[in-house]
Parts: C-alpha cells; structure tokens; sequence
C-alpha cells in the first residue's frame, strides 16, 4: 500500500491506494505524511511584536565567548510606519509624532525591552527592507538618509550620532546594511528605483571601517536592476588565502555573489533566479581552511502543466554550482510547495552537528491553475548529515505546523525564531519531530448485498458501491481528526483495472476504530 501527499486548503488529502483482487480484500496504509492541521508540541513562545504597518524585521546577536553556546541570543526588532513616498511625512500629513521604532532585549530580559528609538521619522524613513545592524553595544541605522550609530545606554531621548565619514543617501530614507569578516560596514544606496520599472534602478555599494578610521569607499555599481532587500557578507578559503564576498537578494528575486579580488568581469555573477530568501554557513576546517555555502529558498512560477516547484539549493559560492537538496528522496513527488525561508545553525567547527530549517507552504494545482493553501509548515535536517543515524539527519523531518506566516526564520542554535502575523515566536531547535499514520483499515462492498466478509460474487453492469474505513493510528500532535481523502484501485484476475475512482466526499477520519461509530454515518467513511 502506497501513501502520496496532496495538502488541500488547510488540511491533507491522503491519497490512499486500496489494493483490491475480484474479492476486494482489505488493505493496510504503511506511511502518512505531516498535515496541516492541528497544533504542535511545544506551543511557539512569543519573543517581540512589531506596531508599526510599514517595514519590519529583527537581528539575532551573540557575543563570542563560551557562555553564549549555552545561551539564547540577544534579539533587536524594527518596525516603521507607511510614510508618503520616499520623504519623511506621515501619510496622514497630520501626525508627526509617527515612524520608525527600535527596541531590543537580552536573553536574560523577560519584560520590558529597552526602546534604542520611538516614533523617530527620520530613522529608516520609507524604506521597507531598511535593517538595524547591532555591533557590540552599538546599534547603526539610517537617519534621514544618513548612516549613524547610537550606543546601547543611550536613551531614547538622545539623537544618533551621524557618521560624516558615510556620504549620505541619494534619497532620504533607509538603506540595507550588514558588517563583513573585516569589520567593516557594508550598505546600498538604491538610486533611480521606480515601482513602473522594476529592473531600471542602480545600486551602488558602499565600504566603511566600522571604527571610521577611513571614508567609505565605493566599492562597485550594479546597473538595471531592482532594489536590494537582503545583503550578507561572507569570507571563505580560496587558494591561497581567503575570499571577500558579498551575496544580495533583490526585490525581483534574482539572487547575486560579488567578489573584489578577481577579474573585473568576473565579479558580480548571477546564481540564481525566482529567490524567496537565502542563507550562508561557513566551517572553520581542521586544516585551517573555511569552506562556505549558499542556500537558497526558490520560488519557481507554474512550470509544467501550471503546477509550481519549489526547490531548496545548495550554491557554492565561488563557482556557482548547484545542487538541489529540496525535495529529498523522502518527500514525494506529487508533492506542490514553495520553500519560503531558509535558515541555519551559527557557524561552526568542521564536525559539528548543525542544521538547515526551511519553510514551506502548499498550493491545490489543477491542470489550469494552481491556489496557495493556509498554513506553513517548518522542516529541519542536518545540514552536513555524514554517517549519523536517526530523524531529521538525512531527510527533512516535520517540526511545527503554523496558520500563517512562518517566514523570516533564524535560528541562535537553541532556538528557531520565525514571524507569524505581526510577532516573532521561537520554538526549540531540538523540537521532536511530528509523527504521524493513518490506516486504510477495512473495504466493503455493497451491491444487493452488504458485508464486511466479502464471500459473495460480484455481479458485472450492476451497480457497486464500496465503502472504505480508515483510521488515525497515531498522531504526535493529539490533533486525532483529519480530512482526508481516498484512491481506490482494482485488481481482476492479476491485471489492474484502468480506471482509479476518487470518493464522493472528503472525510474526517479520526482514532476511532469502532464499526459501530464510523457506520453511523456516511460522513465517516470514504464511498466509491
């Protein structure tokens, strides 16, 4: 007996395939994969909630040392309110007392975060993928345009000090900022950026020591192309020595690597297209040589027969080269998701077991057009998988179903912080995964006749109706009650029949194995 995954709407269409002979004997399902319904153990912990309407996010720190292996990190979160165009004016044009807000919180901090910035308009002003970068106890953003730093015991009420070093904005509002291997800030200036030409914008890339010891410098321009939502900064072996890159994702979804060192023509190269998100890990070998990897979240469009495909890639980041480690060989094929974000364990020393999170929602396809699905569920595995033996090693293993969002994932490796709604919630990264089957438990047929023994014969051009039994056999999750649907197959005299029937009805099946209770209405058995 065979089980295929569909998800529809919210909840799993089991496509189970009852194995009939002339006699129709029973058949018995063997796997059933992770729904979309009911709750997980342990219930996701509230961290922090965003207010504002307009762009949004939060940074994961941890200082080195060894005290914060064995401690959660420390969160920032931003949010801004949705001003008119690109200038600092609430689109009310009457409240002033209206922008962005910064607040941050330790590990140790259970109440009340401490607020670096309320209600400032000038701080991230319309920009919505403009981040907060926090470098030890300091914290850098945009202020009207212009990059500044503010130190952690600072108040509210004290201004960021401008960074003269950093030239200011083309634009007045919030850029896209991250710290590289060398201490040094990294940040984009979108200039020329129009909502009718997407592809038409130049981002020119900016280079500052940290300590302002320089002036920034420019480090290249990219030209007709699309903002830049997401910028990392990576470091890697290479020869001799070591590589400088920089990997971006814009708003188009095209995913780039930058590299300063090498061929002029050779610097910026496209390594992927249809990008949700993507993530960096590096290890730090025995050998002294750091290797990296880019995984990347694909959001293909509808492809064959209008059906998307969702893929999961490995990219090396000099070369390019892809390899493909979503779906896996556990995941069936019929299978229509989308990974929408992708994550990893921090950094680490080669040998040490870390892993890959990836979310992934469903879509109901049919050959014409294809429906996103509520719901979101969250996948782990390792992410260098070796020779170890158990769950969640060399396949993804369900860890969490959530109604809604589930994007924006991070993890501090003793949590996995992900956003649903306006509020960020962490779950254990070690959480058990969901375990779930069903059981095609009994066929019946009816003609004249109605028995569970099937001892008499079929009588051909009459009508035949069967009535298959199915039950929850366990379910981690103690959700115990699923809509599901069927597939029944025949077999005559050893040769399969053409035609799969579909039942009438979804049906909600439960643990009750009870003939008395799954009879008592129709509702509670699958007719063909």
């Amino acid at each position: 007996m065979k089980i295929i995954r569909r998800l529809s709407r919210s909840n799993l269409i089991l496509i189970a395939v009852f194995i009939a002979s002339s006699l129709f004997a029973t058949g018995q399902v063997q796997r059933a994969y992770a729904t979309l319904s009911g709750q997980t153990a342990p219930e996701p912990e509230l961290v922090a909630t965003w207010q504002g309407t307009g762009g949004y996010g939060y940074q994961l720190f941890k200082p080195v040392g060894t005290l914060s292996l064995h401690v959660p990190a420390s969160i920032t979160w931003w949010d801004t309110t949705q001003h008119s165009g690109r200038s600092c004016v609430p689109a009310t044009g009457e409240n002033t007392d209206d922008g962005a807000t910064i607040q941050t919180k330790g590990w140790w901090q259970s109440a009340t975060p401490k607020l670096v910035e309320k209600n400032n308009c000038d701080a991230l002003a319309s920009s919505f993928h403009a981040n907060v970068l926090r470098r030890g106890n300091q914290f850098y953003y945009f202020v009207d345009g212009q990059l500044s730093r503010k130190t952690m015991d600072a108040g509210v009420g004290i201004a960021a000090t401008p960074l003269n070093n950093a030239p200011k904005l083309t634009q007045a509002h919030g850029a896209v900022l991250t710290l590289d291997d060398a201490d040094h800030l990294v940040w984009v200036d979108t200039i020329d950026d129009t909502l009718l030409t997407p592809n038409d914008g130049q981002n020119v890339f900016y280079r500052m020591p940290a300590d302002e010891s320089e002036a920034a410098e420019v480090l290249f321009v990219h030209n007709n192309v699309a903002p830049v939502q997401k910028l990392q900064a990576v470091r890697y072996s290479f020869g001799n020595g070591y590589v400088d890159a920089l990997v971006w994702l814009t708003e188009t979804g095209d995913l780039y690597r930058y590299q300063r060192h090498v061929d002029p023509a050779q610097r910026v190269i496209k390594l992927s297209e249809y990008t949700a998100d993507f993530a960096i890990h590096t290890v730090e070998l025995k050998t002294g040589l750091r290797t990296a990897k880019i995984l990347a979240a694909i959001h293909r469009p509808p492809q064959t027969k209008f059906f998307p495909h969702g893929d999961l890639l490995e990219i090396e980041p000099e070369t390019g080269t892809l390899t493909a480690l979503w779906p896996d060989a556990d995941q069936p094929p019929e299978a229509e998701h989308h990974v929408i974000s992708v994550a990893t364990d921090s950094d680490g020393l080669s040998g040490s077991p870390k892993n890959i999170y990836i979310s992934v929602v469903n879509y109901e396809c049919t050959e014409r057009s294809c429906t996103l699905q509520d719901g979101v569920q969250l996948f782990r595995r390792r992410l260098f998988p070796g020779s170890e033996a158990g769950s969640c090693i060399k396949t993804f293993c369900p860890i969490l179903e959530s109604e809604s969002g589930g994007d924006m994932l991070a993890s501090d490796d003793l949590w996995l912080y992900f956003r649903r709604g306006n509020s960020i919630y962490r779950i254990p990264t070690d959480a058990p995964p969901i375990e779930r089957d069903f059981a095609a438990t009994r066929l019946e047929v009816n003609q004249a006749i109605q028995n569970l023994k099937h001892d008499f014969a079929l009588v051909a051009r009459h009508p035949t109706v069967v009535r298959g039994y199915a039950q929850v056999v366990n379910d981690s999750t103690n959700s115990n009650a699923f809509q599901l649907t069927a597939r029944l197959t025949g077999v005559l005299d050893g040769q399969p029949l053409a035609e799969t029937l579909l039942p009438v009805d979804e049906v909600i099946v439960t643990n009750s194995d009870s003939l008395t209770d799954q009879r008592s209405t129709i509702d509670k058995t699958f007719i063909f």
